[in-house]
Formats: structure tokens, sequence, C-alpha cells
């Protein structure tokens, strides 16, 4: 059993974004994979989500399971300019509704997938979730975009 409070970075440019009522949906919902399948449809959608220059979008949502992980890079994206920048805190321990997630670095190793260099370090608190994060479960979020950090 993992953790089961995560935080999810948003930010203008954010590919998964936050819609009320509904949740943290992913930008490619159409994308047949499945966690307990390692075939090639899984393999290639991890692939394409562990590669930082893709401009395709996948079925999986980012997210960290320390929330110290979390605030550095909302910090980061702050710092560089990014606007829109929020916190997501999920409770999977209030779910009512189905939702799938993994490790990625787990997930890569199932897969026999290495991960890229430039995502290695992102990646040891990185857990993705398929398709959706159910409203139910993003229990709060701190909006960056209205502070300043120095």
């Amino acid at each position: 059993m993992g953790p089961r409070i995560f935080y999810r970075v948003e930010d203008e440019d954010s590919r998964a974004r936050y819609i009320k009522r509904q949740g943290i949906i992913a930008e490619d919902r159409d994308t047949s994979v499945d966690f307990r399948k390692k075939g090639d449809a899984l393999l290639d959608q991890i692939a394409q989500h562990l590669d930082w220059s893709n401009r395709h979008p996948t079925p999986f949502i980012s997210t960290y399971c320390d929330e110290w992980v979390a605030w550095r890079e909302a910090e980061r994206r702050v710092t560089a300019g990014k606007s829109g920048v929020k916190i997501y805190k999920i409770d999977t321990g209030t779910r009512k509704e189905r939702t799938e997630y993994r490790n990625i670095r787990l997930l890569a190793e199932s897969l026999d997938y290495y991960i890229p260099f430039d995502a290695w370090n992102n990646s040891k608190h990185e857990y993705v979730f398929l398709y959706r994060i159910p409203d139910s479960v993003v229990v709060g979020w701190e909006d960056l975009s209205m502070s300043t950090i120095s």
C-alpha cells in the first residue's frame, strides 16, 4: 500500500486541469491504457509522459507524494513567471469513486523503461493517476499566483 495524500502542481500551461465538480482531468481521456496490462500501449504512453519535450497529451496526471517537493516545484514555477500556479491536496482515503494511480518509477521499472535523465530527479516522489482525479478526493488547494516568492 502506498501513500494516500498527494499534491498536484498546476499552472497556466498544465495539460491536466482542475474542473469544478469534476476533479482534475487528464487532457487525453480517449487513449485506452490499463495499469494492469503491461503492453505496448502503456509503455508508449509512459514514454510520452516522461519525455518533457512531448507535446502530445497523455492519459496521466502527475502528482507528488511529498508536500515539500510539491511546494518547491510550485515556487520554481512562480519564479519562472508562470501564472495560475496552484497546489491541490488530494486525499485518496476520502474517495467514493474508483481512481487508479501508480508510482512512476515502479511502473517504469515494471515496463523495463528507463526514465530519461532530465526527468529522473522529478520522478522520485511522482505518482501518476489515470484519466481523472475525482473532485471528491480534492480536499483543498493553495493559490500561489497571488503570492510573491523570494
